[in-house]
């Protein structure tokens, strides 16, 4: 299997937590924090928002887990064909529509995640990932109606001027025992996302 070269690390200063929009935050006390910005933020957001990671973990040690979530998430050459002629991309002229066709592009570190990687993360992982672009707009992987049925949690990531991904977190450790990042369907702020989901 080839592997993708070992990205440069491309690091702010800006550790700092940032505080969500008051809609948000109306509903309980959440925050978002920095990930890298190296092409593969919204797996370094993912393995944030799921606890891959402890803050005290050194950045190279931040930055491999979130690289090998994507190897994870992203998975095999037959995985990735299976998934998409189940998403109905079987033949080369559907595939010929996609920015991402080929597995290969698809596990490189330096290719942004689209919708269809999305998906793809939260099939392998077992979640719903809502990701959030503005306060009035939201994406999900899944129909928010559907998630205590299929006892699907949901990871909430920020899309920052639809070009980086940063992970919410629960502000205090959540007192279910999940990662501060991994919130079930009955949370506060799953509710709030649902809401903007049937607007």
């Amino acid at each position: 299997m080839a592997t993708a070269p070992t990205p440069p690390i491309h690091h702010t200063n800006d550790d700092s937590v940032r505080l969500l929009h008051p809609m948000f935050t109306s509903c309980g006390n959440y925050v978002r924090i920095h990930t890298f910005a190296d092409g593969s933020c919204f797996y370094h957001a993912l393995a944030g928002a799921l606890g891959r990671y402890s803050a005290g973990d050194s950045l190279e040690v931040i930055r491999q887990v979130g690289l090998e979530l994507r190897a994870e998430a992203v998975g095999t050459a037959d995985g990735w064909d299976a998934f998409l002629v189940s998403r109905g991309f079987g033949s080369d002229a559907t595939r010929s529509a996609l920015e991402v066709r080929d597995w290969e592009v698809a596990a490189r570190y330096d290719v942004y995640a689209n919708d269809l990687l999305w998906n793809l993360a939260a099939e392998t992982l077992g979640i719903c990932i809502a990701v959030i672009q503005s306060p009035c707009v939201v994406y999900t992987t899944h129909d928010m109606s559907t998630l205590q049925e299929l006892h699907q949690d949901v990871v909430v990531l920020c899309w920052i001027d639809q070009n980086h991904f940063e992970p919410v977190l629960r502000e205090q450790v959540s007192p279910n025992g999940l990662p501060r990042g991994r919130f079930r369907y009955d949370d506060p702020l799953v509710h709030a996302i649902a809401r903007i989901v049937d607007c």
